[in-house]
């Protein structure tokens, strides 16, 4: 992009050289992932605005198919809390052994189910609008971080003064000695170096007191409840920054790590760092949780969305419903299906019918007065029974376990790894759902694209990095157009195959042609 960020500027160059040059239309649309910059945040309101327009035919659509949901279901909308009771005491005995993670239900930053909390107009159109904004979570839990450190600068800038100083040559025998590493040294703007710089100098805390007892400038020891403190608190949000930065984070799975980083935070009480840093990262979520397509996403998911469950208030699940009903009506527009298709029986139906209707006594004039329901009342009804879903557990055996208490230093390698605590695979969303596609199809169909959100936009900075290795010094007669193509290649390797089966295809014709 040339010229100025400005928010007019990025959508302009969104709707001319993403929308308009891979022709996206407007209902296509879900989310737009972005940082947290007041210019990012402006454009996609922007973009929003002037896609509203567009998207009024489809918008009103949706809202009519939602109301007629609604208008077929409402005497069994409402799920008999009596019914619900014994279904979730049946389940706690047939669960003896729940899950042991850490609690988080309270930490969840959504309220908790109750009848106060309920909507009281079910077809409320506030959450109307198709296409939000997600912030980036990866870049979130960076700014919550920086909250804290940038009033500890002073403090980390000492004890990086001093770890500069042991690469003096005079202090090197001692390290070749002992065999110690060298801490690394931070820098300005990556926190995640300042934890490994902390690390290092706890895990050879006996190391470093020997050197000073050698070399009395190098005053370690003064500093040391500093060192242990933050190296202990950052360790959690180390770890989580490592697990936003795979290749692919569905909203759900982010908030799990987040609350999972969370609950170890709490868990230090005796730690004020950790306490400052729960408290940041507290505030920052709140910032990624208020979209209806997290919301949804969080209805879709077994560990947070189950039978009893209080992860999830009464108002969201309601909002997140109405949301995947009207996905499910621009999918199906979107896909040239319409109601009428979806309800077509096959004559073996019909023949079925007929014998029973013979056999048995014929149902009675109120029965049959009764009107099929409708594909989306299916889909409503599918919706529902996810709340009557095992729970699964948040913590799963291989999940990141953080030391909550002094233990003794290591002299080994400080490379940092994360080691599961059972040989058991986490749990995974995408595998979840992939596993129910048989078994419940509309709800896989309504997954696919929920969790095909991004929770992060790391992928972006891939990008840059990528970009760096394609327009080179040696390269600089790359045209843009030729740029692109090799980076569209570079970043999704995957499509390869497909490439080389239509080039060959090319050729076969051209040389058909030609003969």
């Amino acid at each position: 992009m040339i010229g100025s960020q400005t928010a007019a500027k990025l959508k302009e160059t969104i709707e001319q050289e993403v929308l308009k040059v891979y022709g996206i239309q407007p209902e296509q649309i879900l989310t737009v992932t972005h940082d947290n910059g007041s210019n990012m945040i402006a454009s996609v309101a922007r973009l929003r605005d002037s896609l509203t327009e567009d998207e009024k035919p489809f918008m009103q659509d949706e809202i009519r198919a939602v109301e007629a949901v609604y208008q077929v279901t409402e005497s069994y909308r409402r799920i008999d809390l009596a019914a619900m009771d014994e279904a979730m005491d049946d389940n706690e005995n047939n669960n003896e052994s729940a899950d042991n993670d850490l609690s988080v239900e309270d930490e969840s930053g959504i309220d908790c189910d109750s009848e106060e909390n309920e909507s009281e107009d079910i077809l409320d159109d506030s959450e109307e609008l198709m296409l939000e904004g997600t912030r980036c979570a990866a870049h979130t839990c960076q700014l919550a971080v920086w909250d804290v450190l940038k009033k500890h600068e002073a403090g980390i800038n000492v004890v990086k003064k001093l770890v500069k100083m042991t690469r003096q040559s005079k202090y090197k025998e001692m390290f070749v000695e002992h065999k110690a590493s060298f801490a690394p040294i931070s820098n300005a703007t990556r926190w995640n170096a300042v934890y490994l710089m902390l690390k290092a100098l706890r895990e050879q805390k006996p190391f470093y007191l020997m050197l000073e007892n050698k070399f009395p400038e190098l005053r370690f020891s003064k500093h040391w409840n500093f060192i242990d403190k933050f190296s202990r608190a950052l360790e959690p949000l180390f770890f989580l920054s490592v697990s936003l930065q795979q290749k692919h984070v569905p909203l759900s799975e982010f908030y799990t790590q987040w609350l999972i980083c969370q609950a170890h935070l709490n868990a230090m009480k005796d730690n004020s760092v950790a306490l400052k840093l729960l408290k940041a990262m507290e505030k920052r979520l709140s910032k990624l949780i208020g979209t209806i397509q997290f919301k949804a996403s969080l209805y879709l998911d077994p560990r947070f969305n189950y039978i009893g469950s209080n992860r999830i208030s009464i108002s969201d699940k309601e909002a997140a419903q109405r949301f995947l009903l009207k996905l499910w009506h621009r999918l199906n527009v979107l896909d040239g299906r319409s109601e009428s298709q979806e309800e077509t029986y096959d004559g073996e139906d019909e023949v079925l019918e007929s014998y029973l209707n013979n056999y048995f006594q014929k149902d009675s004039p109120c029965v049959e007065e009764e009107t099929t329901p409708s594909e989306n009342s299916k889909v409503y009804q599918l919706l529902k029974e996810l709340e009557l879903r095992p729970k699964v557990p948040i913590i799963t055996p291989a999940h990141f376990k953080p030391t909550s208490s002094i233990s003794e230093p290591s002299t080994s390698s400080t490379k940092v790894s994360m080691m599961p605590t059972s040989k058991k695979e986490p749990f995974d969303i995408l595998r979840y759902w992939i596993a129910e596609e048989v078994r419940n199809p509309q709800m896989f169909r309504l997954a696919v694209v929920i969790y095909s959100a991004p929770s992060t936009q790391v992928s972006v900075e891939r990008a840059f990095s990528a970009l760096k290795l394609i327009l080179t010094d040696h390269r600089q007669r790359l045209s843009d157009r030729r740029i692109q193509d090799i980076m569209v290649l570079k970043l999704n390797p995957e499509l390869l195959p497909d490439v080389a089966k239509q080039l060959n295809l090319d050729m076969e014709a051209y040389v058909a042609e030609l003969e």
